[in-house]
């Protein structure tokens, strides 16, 4: 007696278990959708919190700071390496994720194999790299994201703009331009969990699996 089958592309992935990838069955108004969102939601904020009571009692983490209201979560290791120019960018995104109730963790850069080039850290749990773009043109924004491509363990891909103005259309054209790399097999290109801009210390847009 159903209209369509559980495995339906027409329905939440599994609904009450759902990973949060909405699609065309979400609504907006309606009660066990909200519960989804507000189950997952919950089910972040505790282990952002078990992850903060673990970090704020390691030594090798500064700057530990958790919020009960969204879940955030924001630590740096001592090892993390802050240049001048890019250290300023990294405290940016993590400031922008833990406003958002993201776990931004910036990690140890230090005593790795010859040669290794490391990520920030994780952004929930994910490899993360920073890219500082000083102009918002389709060309800046794709070298920030060559960048990101360059550190082969990158998963998120986060591009800042300190002093432009975020534009969608123009990310949008940058993110086809960088997509359009993939064909050329050349090594320019990676698979992205997610794509995020930070502006003025907030996020201004993300999306999905480039």
């Amino acid at each position: 007696m159903r209209l369509y089958p559980e495995r339906h592309p027409y329905l939440p992935k599994g609904c009450g278990n759902c990973d949060m990838r909405l699609n065309l069955a979400f609504d907006a108004k309606s009660e066990k959708c909200k519960a989804c969102e507000e189950i997952n939601r919950q089910k972040r904020i505790a282990i952002n919190r078990k992850k903060y009571e673990e970090l704020k009692k390691d030594p090798d983490y500064k700057d530990v700071e958790f919020n009960e209201v969204n879940g955030g979560l924001k630590a740096s290791h001592i090892g993390h390496n802050f240049d001048k120019k890019g250290g300023v960018y990294e405290l940016q995104v993590q400031n922008a994720g833990y406003k958002a109730g993201h776990a931004v963790i910036l990690e140890n850069e230090k005593n790795g194999d010859v040669g290794q080039r490391f990520t920030e850290g994780l952004w929930d749990s994910k490899h993360f790299e920073v890219a500082g773009c000083e102009t918002g043109s389709a060309n800046n924004i794709l070298r920030g994201l060559k960048h990101c491509a360059s550190k082969r363990k990158t998963e998120v891909a986060v591009i800042v703009l300190p002093y432009t103005d975020f534009d969608k259309e123009i990310f949008e054209t940058a993110i086809n331009r960088f997509k359009g790399l993939k064909k050329l097999n050349d090594g320019q290109y990676l698979k992205f969990n997610k794509i995020i801009c930070v502006h003025d210390q907030i996020l201004v847009y993300t999306t999905d699996k480039t």
